[in-house]
């Protein structure tokens, strides 16, 4: 597509916004991030709203069930609520995404760090999946790289490059902001922050591109999570609490056999708001022993 003067985005669009009110939208929605618009936005702004359109409305549906979890924790941790487009970039929104380098989940954490923040990974259990376990282990790790390098863009930079490198290129650069010392991170990183202002201002504004969520399934939009500690199948809980075992996949990928395995410190299990407090009676009355841990609502 040929760009006119003005950077209008879409020739089919004569009412797409402008360069000049993409740039002011976004600083609307920059928080705490030290976002620019920049000529290779223009591409991956089209990227979202033109030739990945299907793709860019399934995300918008994902950010039904996974944005507010991300929020209570943000808010929980008193974070930045920007902070949860970086799983925009990093999985479209997806907890079984899997990259080529084997980082996993929402957040797409090696295994590496998914283990320093506590979360687990067997033949049972690849808790990167799981979005209130992951988000957890994410924020913290977040906390650590604004706390070294004193600076939210930063942060973000150093999430897709590691700490080592954002200090690498503040020496080479002899600087500690992003645009300055932009040149001396690796390519990819070059573009991170590029990418991750994209997706703020897309998230945001998708309705200005005659964009709208793809359908989800209302039993995955409201949820709630309990903690439990015995062994369970899904086809014990589907059939106690009559929930399709895909949507049961659906809300717990982080268990790969379809079975949640015993545990002392607790397994999370995420169901549909309105089975939960039938859930917990079902639990308490059915699965645990006087030894055993109950759950409450």
């Amino acid at each position: 597509m040929v760009f006119a003067n003005n950077y209008n985005l879409s020739n089919n669009n004569p009412t797409a916004p402008t360069s000049p009110e993409i740039k002011h939208r976004m600083l609307q929605k920059a928080g705490v991030f030290d976002l620019r618009f920049t000529e290779t936005m223009r591409h991956d702004i089209e990227s979202y709203t033109i030739r990945g359109k299907k793709t860019t409305q399934k995300i918008i549906g994902r950010a039904q069930i996974y944005f507010p979890i991300i929020e209570n924790y943000l808010r929980a941790y008193n974070l930045p609520e920007e902070l949860k487009y970086i799983t925009v970039i990093e999985s479209a929104l997806d907890p079984n995404a899997r990259s080529s380098a084997g980082a996993v989940g929402l957040w797409q954490l090696m295994p590496a760090t998914a283990r320093r923040y506590g979360l687990l990974i067997n033949s049972q259990v690849d808790e990167r999946k799981d979005p209130h376990k992951s988000t957890q282990a994410a924020l913290k790790y977040l906390t650590f790289l604004n706390e070294l390098l004193g600076d939210w863009t930063l942060a973000a930079a150093a999430y897709n490059c590691g700490g080592g490198g954002v200090q690498k290129a503040m020496r080479l650069g002899n600087g500690t902001d992003f645009w300055t010392i932009k040149a001396h991170f690796p390519s990819q990183t070059q573009h991170y922050i590029d990418r991750l202002a994209c997706a703020v201002y897309v998230m945001n504004f998708y309705e200005d591109y005659g964009l709208q969520a793809t359908d989800t399934d209302y039993l995955m939009q409201f949820t709630k999570v309990a903690t439990i500690y015995n062994e369970l199948s899904f086809k014990q809980i589907s059939q106690a609490m009559d929930i399709p075992i895909p949507i049961l996949k659906k809300l717990n990928p982080s268990y790969k056999k379809e079975i949640i395995p015993d545990s002392t410190a607790g397994n999370y299990l995420i169901l549909p708001k309105m089975k939960m407090t039938s859930f917990i009676n079902y639990y308490n009355n059915f699965v645990v022993t006087e030894s055993d841990s109950v759950i409450r609502g």
